[in-house]
Parts: structure tokens; sequence; C-alpha cells
């Protein structure tokens, strides 16, 4: 069962993966990279830290021409107002360079907390 602490968790959570797809789409890595924590980790593969997700982030990135991420079905798995795990549906479609497309259906878990007011 999934636990709904508060609307605000909600809200947060929707905004941030949000902001998580529409960073990656429009291949601002900066905006992406501060997204998380400086200790972040960034699981499969498993990198730690800003640099190492940017770094990841930009060679991910020059494999496609255009990427198009979709949100959906945001819910709250648990925590309290210091840090809280969320989880939401993804669509992902990816166009290569060679012309071919992909599409992912997923989802992304995340733990979300607060760090430097934010």
């Amino acid at each position: 069962m999934h636990v709904s602490l508060t609307n605000d968790h909600l809200s947060v959570a929707t905004a941030a993966f949000v902001e998580y797809a529409t960073a990656v789409d429009e291949a601002r890595v900066d905006d992406f990279v501060n997204l998380f924590t400086p200790d972040a980790v960034f699981y499969r593969p498993n990198v730690v830290g800003h640099a190492a997700i940017a770094q990841l982030t930009r060679e991910m990135l020059v494999q496609y021409t255009a990427t198009s991420h979709h949100i959906s079905n945001v819910r709250i798995l648990g925590g309290d107002d210091e840090e809280f795990q969320a989880a939401c549906h993804i669509y992902a479609w990816h166009h290569l360079l060679d012309g071919t497309d992909f599409e992912i259906w997923g989802q992304y878990r995340s733990r979300l907390r607060v760090h430097e007011g934010k």
C-alpha cells in the first residue's frame, strides 16, 4: 500500500520528476545534475556525485538526436518531512543517431530530501 504523506510531498515529487524528464529532453545537463544532492547515487550504472552524473548524462545524450520523456502516476511510497520515497511511471521515446527509434516503459523510484533549502 502506498502512503500519501501530504499533498505537498506529492507536488514536490511531481515537480522533481517532471524537471528530471524535461532537463533530459532539453539536454540541460547542469540543471539535471542540480536535481541531485552532491552525494547522490545514480543507479544503473551506479555512479556517485555531481561530476559522475554529469559525465554519464553527457555520454548518454550524445547517442540521440531527440528524446521525449513522459511522467505519470506519481505516488509517495513513504518517509517523513526531511526525506521521502516517491515513484512514477515513465514512457520515454529516443531517436538514435542512426535514425532508429526505441521506447522505454518503466518506473522511476527516487529518494527525495531537502538539501540547502530545496
